[in-house]
């Protein structure tokens, strides 16, 4: 019975197809394609095609989920059958991410039966459209995943490498321009929906194929993010054409599409990550450069691999931390933790200009060892067990308890804060994704291929020759991102992470103290306002009470008070509680754009 209505069906859509394929398709083509309407040959294609690819959508077998063909309204959500799943662990499931529009792809995912793997390769490429500023498929990324049916968390690093046709005296050159690694956010998200995902590459990308195909209204961030870019993004043309009008920024409401990006993202839909790495796009990406002045090799987009690692765990109060290994930061967000770990801080009703000193001292004497220690492990010794150690935490604690904190930590040149996004996923049978996705500055250096931007991570190498962090071709440079999950005993109860380049783990361990300490909320412990300080000058929030500000004026600090915004990070989170079963999340409102779903 069940072969004869999938038949009938698909009597039914060819029939369909046979009637409305010309109108359906009228807008389809981008560029200089000629359309059904300008061609009856094409037409003729396009419409057998249409009722071949709706017949073969409607009976084949699906793993989880994908979204009505091109004959079907693309906002419905078609029936599926979905893979064998685990037993369910909670009734609900979310997503947190720094845009409305990435946020409603995830759900989709999620309520057709994906899992939270699915769903944060949707939102990551989502995100690549609706946020092109802060990652995208010239870029990279880590994502850290906790499989419930396992009982294990893995994670996998798609952050970019040195080109193997440089050698040191070259990157010395390039180091400023155009300082492109070879991108892994392809790649590595191909990875993670392979091993552990559910449903195909392609129904994960479709969203932001739509969306970069038939646009999304400009938002006031992005408005003031091109606005504030507008030099970078002058050269290149496809950036002229999708977001500015009249050569000024497209205004907001504006609906902005870029159909070159739906190309490359129908592309990969296609062919999968070859068409990246060995097509034509590669041939796209080396020529971009090579204008520039920079020259990588086929070679070097061909034999990129995304690398999967273990994570790293440390405790604070009754909280398991699972972060991220090097060369990305999470070790900092534990090295702070287990200091302040060492102070009880429970006499304190609430986060006092004390509690506030105590984290500031902490974050600068912890900030250095990134600099003398830290390195891709695949190249360097990272003495990771000793920077983690009860002993070599006690001389740091020493030096906070003796006033003999270095105040001049080591500080990177000023890079824009906003130039990476973070996005977290539940899903309903317990798996947990935190991934922090980036393109180092905010539309790199506005370079683009095939309709996306391109990374300038080769800059976060250090020009030191006896640095861990030092240039070396295939090595992946040292970041600050430190995506997270929390536990308590053996349950998972958070996911979170946050953009701000050099800032990340200082405002992850200020909030994550804030809500083991002080506030049960994770929303309003987020919600705090938080701090970044560099020698004798902190810089805060305006909303910090005036109690704290005195308190470090009165010690010689110079206070510069800020407007809200993603200089202090954009942190998405999503919490949920052991007690009343129900989860609560955010995507930092306060400071950006984004959103917290669930249900």
């Amino acid at each position: 019975m069940k072969k004869l209505l999938k038949t009938i069906t698909a009597i039914l859509v060819m029939l369909i197809a046979a009637a409305l394929a010309g109108a359906f398709f009228v807008g389809f083509s981008v560029d200089a394609r000629p359309s059904p309407q300008d061609d009856p040959i094409i037409g003729i294609v396009v419409f057998v095609n249409a009722a071949r690819n709706s017949y073969e959508f409607i009976c084949r077998k699906l793993k989880g989920i994908s979204f009505s063909p091109t004959l079907l309204r693309e906002e419905e959500v078609v029936d599926v059958e979905i893979s064998e799943k685990a037993e369910i662990i909670t009734e609900g499931y979310g997503v947190a991410a720094g845009h409305p529009l990435a946020v409603e792809a995830g759900m989709k995912i999620l309520e057709a039966g994906g899992n939270a793997i699915d769903a944060a390769v949707a939102v990551s490429y989502a995100l690549a459209v609706v946020e092109p500023d802060g990652s995208g498929l010239g870029g990279g990324g880590i994502m850290l995943i906790h499989l419930a049916g396992e009982n294990r968390q893995v994670v996998i690093d798609y952050r970019e490498t040195a080109p193997s046709t440089m050698d040191r005296d070259d990157i010395k050159e390039i180091m400023n321009w155009p300082s492109t690694g070879i991108p892994g956010f392809v790649k590595g998200l191909e990875k993670a929906i392979e091993a552990y995902g559910t449903i195909n590459y392609s129904d994960a990308i479709r969203p932001a194929w739509k969306l970069a195909r038939d646009g999304f209204p400009m938002t006031a961030g992005l408005n003031l993010r091109i606005k504030n870019n507008s030099g970078k993004l002058a050269r290149s043309s496809g950036a002229l054409r999708d977001f500015f009008r009249n050569g000024r920024p497209a205004p907001v409401g504006e609906i902005i599409t870029q159909p070159v990006l739906a190309d490359t993202l129908q592309s990969i839909m296609e062919e999968g990550s070859s068409v990246f790495y060995e097509g034509y796009i590669s041939e796209s990406i080396i020529n971009v450069l090579e204008k520039q002045g920079m020259s990588i090799s086929k070679q070097d987009l061909l034999n990129y691999q995304p690398v999967i690692r273990d994570p790293l765990k440390g405790e604070y109060r009754d909280l398991t931390i699972v972060t991220v290994p090097p060369p990305a930061g999470g070790f900092n967000l534990l090295q702070q933790l287990k200091i302040l770990n060492h102070f009880d801080l429970s006499s304190y009703s609430e986060p006092t200009p004390e509690v506030y000193k105590l984290m500031e001292e902490t974050i600068k004497a912890t900030y250095s060892d990134r600099r003398n220690y830290i390195g891709d492990p695949n190249f360097v010794h990272v003495p990771l067990a000793e920077l983690l150690s009860n002993e070599y935490v006690a001389e740091k604690i020493k030096q906070i308890n003796e006033g003999s904190v270095p105040l001049n930590m080591f500080s990177d040149p000023f890079r824009p804060s906003d130039n990476t996004t973070h996005l977290v996923v539940v899903d309903s049978w317990g798996n947990w994704v935190s991934v922090t996705n980036t393109l180092s500055y905010l539309f790199g250096y506005g370079l683009q291929a095939e309709g996306f931007f391109l990374n300038t991570q080769l800059n976060n190498f250090s020009s030191n020759p006896s640095s861990p962090n030092y240039f070396q071709p295939g090595k992946r440079p040292f970041s600050h991102i430190s995506p997270a999950l929390v536990f308590k005993g053996d349950s998972p109860i958070m996911a979170l992470g946050s953009p701000g380049g050099r800032r990340i783990p200082a405002y992850l361990t200020q909030a994550l103290v804030l809500f083991a300490d002080f506030e049960p909320s994770i929303v309003n412990a987020i919600d705090y306002p938080r701090f970044w300080s560099e020698g004798k000058k902190i810089w805060v929030e305006k909303e910090m009470p005036g109690n704290v500000t005195s308190f470090f004026q009165e010690r010689g600090y110079e206070v510069v008070r800020w407007n809200r915004s993603s200089y202090f990070g954009r942190i998405a989170a999503i919490y949920y509680n052991l007690e009343t079963e129900k989860f609560s999340g955010t995507g930092d409102p306060l400071r950006g754009e984004g959103v917290f779903k669930n249900k």
